[in-house]
């Protein structure tokens, strides 16, 4: 985003409903949205609009819905830590590879939309 030009508007939706609420204003609107996790990322953020676009902090949709350990697979929302994953997930006996990343600060969310690491990149090991 350019120096001294920032969104609109920054919301912190806290659940699935709230998220499909305000796609649907930014759709009605024609208003960009610009997802925001961790603020860890290596590559910037999209710029949107200055001043008319809407960032969309996911960080308190943080919960884990469902841990599947038959298909090691974790259902988690967005905002949701790669430390806290990896600390719960830990307690089973599972490991959250993160590909070097600072686990503390980056979410979930982050790491699905392409960073860091170009794409998926969380592994879990036994």
């Amino acid at each position: 985003m350019p120096a001294g030009k920032p969104q609109g508007v920054v919301v912190r939706p806290g659940s699935v409903d709230e998220v499909v609420e305000l796609v649907k204003l930014a759709n009605q609107t024609r208003t960009p949205l610009v997802p925001m996790g961790g603020k860890a990322t290596l590559s910037g953020v999209p710029s949107g609009q200055p001043g008319r676009g809407i960032i969309v902090d996911m960080k308190r949709m943080d919960k884990i819905i469902e841990i599947d350990k038959v298909n090691m697979a974790v259902t988690c929302q967005a905002g949701i830590t790669m430390g806290e994953l990896a600390g719960k997930v830990n307690e089973l006996g599972y490991d959250v590879h993160t590909a070097g990343t600072p686990h503390y600060s980056d979410t979930v969310g982050g790491h699905i939309s392409g960073e860091p690491g170009a794409g998926l990149v969380v592994m879990v090991f036994l």
